[in-house]
């Protein structure tokens, strides 16, 4: 588990250990936390516990980015705005 290999620790929610999600917006879309029970959910992503009842407010994108650093945005633009792409391009 590479989480924890990199300090990153469990995600729960009240007595859940491992938070398995919840849904979006009350749609079929379901979220749940990368360190958390997220192997059905349709997004996941790092957390920094703030959903209700967390039991880990441990910043987990601070945590990796410290340890890991980060990269310059592909576009290499300081003001991000939408890019408009042809028909055919990728």
């Amino acid at each position: 588990q590479a989480g924890h290999n990199l300090g990153l620790l469990h995600d729960g929610k009240g007595s859940q250990e491992l938070f398995d999600g919840t849904s979006i917006f009350n749609s079929s879309l379901t979220w749940a936390p990368i360190m958390g029970h997220a192997l059905g959910a349709q997004i996941t992503q790092f957390s920094s516990g703030k959903y209700n009842n967390a039991t880990n407010r441990q910043d987990d994108f601070s945590i990796l980015e410290t340890l890991l650093g980060s990269a310059v945005d592909e576009s290499n633009r300081l003001n991000p705005s939408p890019v408009v792409l042809n028909q055919g391009e990728t």
